[in-house]
């Protein structure tokens, strides 16, 4: 018996032949930037990195979040290469988030959140 973990390895919308076990991308990046907007956040982005099914949801979820709340808003989508060590990725996006002015992040990662939060403390 196989059970996958987080996502289809055969891609989005092709038949799942094994047991999947995941969270859902969509409604926790929807719920991730609610909750940035309703604390007042006004410069909320998204960043990604690899172009994963999860990622993908997770960048739905902040458009449909976004839509929700200021149906003219500008989406910002940051993408970081996959190929950038987690330092690096993490010294990059503080870069994106002080010439952005952004006061608000969904990071695709909790570690990429982490070393964000270190970089620009």
């Amino acid at each position: 018996p196989v059970a996958l973990l987080e996502r289809n390895l055969r891609g989005a919308g092709r038949p799942v032949d094994a047991d999947l076990v995941a969270v859902d991308d969509l409604d926790g990046a929807t719920r991730a930037t609610r909750h940035l907007l309703d604390l007042g956040r006004q410069r909320v982005a998204v960043a990604v990195a690899s172009p994963t099914s999860s990622h993908h949801d997770r960048v739905a979820g902040y458009l449909v979040a976004l839509h929700a709340a200021a149906p003219g808003r500008h989406p910002v989508v940051i993408h970081v290469p996959d190929v950038l060590a987690p330092a690096d990725a993490a010294a990059r996006l503080a870069d994106e988030v002080t010439a952005r002015r952004l006061d608000g992040l969904v990071c695709y990662s909790d570690y990429t959140a982490a070393g964000l939060i270190a970089e620009l403390a």
